[in-house]
């Protein structure tokens, strides 16, 4: 278990320094109104990926995805789909929820699929714009990092209301961070 736990800090922590200086975090996973979780990744995201900026000395590196698990070539992302990683699906749009137990809320990442490509999307913090035009939608508290903290300087806490998320998604506050490219 701590093994898991351990690995799922990791994937976090790697897909916050490649996305963002800071974070946003839900109480609950969202879309809130998607009741049922995908058991699977469906099998048009399944496959092997280039995972952009990251070299190894055989070149680039790459993602697995298979039916439940995301996986790098060396294992170190490695994480299947659980309660505490979360796959919802709503208008062809997956939401990968990722539990963050120090904050007790939910990180998320939005992903779109195009041709061979997934598109992974995250709320920026780093423009003070974004953060206001949450605050015009929903309530949002910010959590100012301890000094020692060498992932972020803010972290901020979303409750949305269904129709508040849906604004934030007709609002695009959700931004592209960046592009898997499918290899096989």
């Amino acid at each position: 278990m701590k093994n898991t736990q351990f690995k799922l800090f990791i994937l976090v922590s790697f897909l916050i320094m490649v996305f963002c200086s800071c974070e946003i975090y839900f109480h609950s996973p969202q879309p809130s109104w998607v009741k049922k979780n995908a058991k699977e990744f469906p099998k048009n995201l399944r496959g092997y990926y280039s995972l952009p900026g990251v070299m190894n000395k055989n070149g680039s590196d790459t993602i697995l995805i298979s039916e439940n698990r995301i996986v790098d070539t060396h294992e170190e992302i490695d994480f299947n789909l659980s309660d505490s990683v979360l796959l919802k699906v709503y208008d062809h749009t997956y939401f990968l929820n990722f539990y963050e137990r120090e904050f007790q809320s939910w990180l998320i990442i939005m992903a779109k699929v195009e041709k061979q490509k997934i598109i992974y999307y995250m709320i920026p913090t780093e423009d003070s714009i974004q953060i206001n035009r949450l605050k015009e939608i929903t309530s949002v508290k910010e959590n100012k990092a301890k000094k020692n903290s060498f992932l972020r300087s803010s972290s901020y806490f979303l409750n949305p209301t269904s129709k508040e998320f849906k604004m934030i998604l007709k609002e695009n506050l959700f931004v592209a961070m960046d592009t898997l490219t499918r290899i096989k």
